[in-house]
């Protein structure tokens, strides 16, 4: 009998296939068109982009142009059709500096102190990124490592996957925000606001170094009772925060452990709110990158934790050929606590005696 030739089923799609066309279908998603603020070139060149435009975005273009051929309001038209942000300039960091130029006065909102103070605390999540960089070229170890590897996939996820998914521009690119004064004001930011990438990093590398300093707390009382001693201590715990934002000591005591929680506190939760008083985001962009950065950083210290026990062996040693050296070691507080099943042989020897 002649062999039956079954016909073979199709070789399945490789893994790597679906990351791929996801991939291909973001890197041809273009965000300008729908993000940019009305004085933008790409906004003002891209006609056909407009008419995908929801009927209140197009209602408020109607109504732009009908404010715009006003009496008094030459110097704010001839300011968007010169292709320049009135309200201000937009920063390096997608940061709006929120002072308009003469001309504009009575027409955009003045700055104020508040707003001056928002711009300052939007740099300051880059701050200590710049430390870690600057640490990690110098002493190469696996703590740097780990976070500046949780900062790449944060801003990789937020900026090129998510933002040119979801589109939504920041607050004022119509020219549709009035302030207090009833005058205008808005973001000069041209890119997408959804999720806001500095609340994101802010809150999560908040969540990061709380989750790392509360493991390497012991609840001792203090030996010195000197209040001026403990004073002393707890300002220069708080001076090596500002340089590294990981705790780099191995046993915190409690004094220690509140110093550094209401440092980071005061320096990066009030990150969203000043975004959303700077006109960059909006309260519900701000709300889910502080949400994403927290649960990314929450399952990174899990990942973490993982690999601390399982490569605990290596501590101190090089790897990676000897490029880096393995500097994040488990907790001291965890190393001196007996293992599971140590406690259950302590148990069982207790039992039978």
């Amino acid at each position: 009998a002649l062999p039956i030739s079954r016909p073979q089923p199709p070789p399945a799609p490789p893994a790597m296939v679906p990351w791929i066309l996801l991939a291909l279908c973001v890197m041809s998603t273009s965000a300008s068109g729908g993000c940019g603020g009305v004085w933008t070139k790409q906004f003002r060149e891209k006609p056909k982009e407009r008419e995908h435009l929801s009927l209140s975005d197009q209602r408020m273009l109607r109504d732009l142009d009908a404010i715009l051929n006003r009496t008094g309001m030459q110097p704010l038209r001839d300011r968007i059709s010169a292709g320049k942000c009135p309200f201000g300039v937009a920063l390096l960091g997608d940061v709006t500096w929120p002072f308009a130029p003469e001309e504009l006065e009575g027409l955009v909102e003045p700055a104020s102190l508040l707003k001056v103070v928002a711009v300052v605390y939007s740099y300051l999540p880059w701050v200590p990124v710049f430390f870690i960089v600057a640490e990690f070229c110098i002493n190469r170890g696996t703590r740097q490592l780990w976070i500046l590897a949780w900062l790449f996939c944060l801003i990789s996820m937020n900026e090129l996957v998510i933002k040119k998914i979801v589109l939504e521009p920041r607050p004022g690119s119509m020219m549709q925000l009035r302030g207090e004064n009833g005058l205008f004001e808005g973001s000069c930011v041209a890119k997408c606001g959804m999720p806001s990438s500095h609340s994101a990093i802010a809150m999560g590398w908040f969540v990061l170094a709380c989750l790392d300093a509360a493991f390497r707390t012991q609840m001792k009382p203090s030996i010195s009772r000197a209040v001026t001693g403990e004073r002393r201590k707890a300002l220069t715990f708080v001076r090596s925060c500002c340089l590294v934002p990981w705790v780099q000591k191995e046993v915190l005591t409690s004094m220690e452990f509140v110093s550094f929680v209401t440092f980071w506190f005061c320096l990066m939760v009030p990150v969203p709110f000043m975004r959303v008083v700077l006109l960059d985001h909006s309260c519900n962009q701000v709300a889910l990158g502080s949400l994403m950065g927290m649960l990314l950083a929450i399952f990174w210290w899990r990942l973490v934790r993982v690999l601390q026990v399982r490569y605990q062996h290596r501590e101190g040693s090089r790897v990676f050929f000897g490029l880096l050296c393995h500097d994040y070691c488990l907790p001291a507080p965890e190393k001196e606590m007996p293992s599971q099943r140590q406690q259950i042989e302590l148990s069982a020897l207790s039992a039978s005696a």
